[in-house]
């Protein structure tokens, strides 16, 4: 599994990927979905020439052996610098998955905010309620047949930064990834 972040230019052309990977376990994993704890993960992303649009996405997906659960909640990008809670100055809609449709049905619920669902399955990625950062709602990506792919993700336009600013961005996370990298 992992968080990848897209820069595009005005044509929808790609100019530069930024994917962080899971592996193994995270420092709060403790067997189980309930009872483990959200580690918070920071990266900067240095905007490129020409970008008006970022999108950031969970991802599932990678070679066959790779089974795995991840789960992220209170994702916030914004200018640098970094606050310690949700990010002052956060320009993604919902960073604490709170708001959408049919939250509390995690194979239909959809975040609000332009949030979509990608991929070849569309049961990998759900929002659930058993854990979370926020008051009730997290993010979850879960393969665990080896033939899907699935994904949720947000593309917001780059309209208050510019070129060369760097973007903080973070999230809280738990992951369990038994077998393999994904990719």
């Amino acid at each position: 599994m992992r968080v990848t972040a897209l820069f595009f230019d005005s044509s929808g052309a790609e100019l530069r990927a930024h994917h962080s990977t899971a592996t193994g376990q995270s420092g709060g994993w403790s067997g189980a979905v309930v009872g483990s704890s959200f580690s918070l993960r920071k990266t900067q992303l240095i905007i490129p020439p020409d970008a008006v649009r970022l999108r950031v996405a969970l991802v599932s997906g990678g070679p066959e052996t790779t089974t795995g659960v991840m789960f992220i909640d209170d994702l916030s990008v914004a200018r640098h610098p970094v606050p310690p809670t949700v990010l002052a100055g956060n320009f993604f809609p919902n960073p604490t998955f709170e708001e959408g449709a049919q939250l509390d049905h995690p194979p239909s619920a959809l975040p609000a905010g332009g949030w979509q669902r990608g991929g070849n399955d569309s049961a990998i990625d759900q929002v659930i309620t058993n854990n979370s950062v926020s008051p009730s709602h997290s993010l979850r990506s879960v393969t665990i047949t080896r033939a899907g792919t699935g994904m949720v993700l947000v593309s917001q336009p780059l309209g208050m930064v510019t070129n060369d600013d760097v973007l903080d961005v973070q999230w809280h996370q738990i992951y369990s990834i038994p077998e393999g990298n994904m990719r």
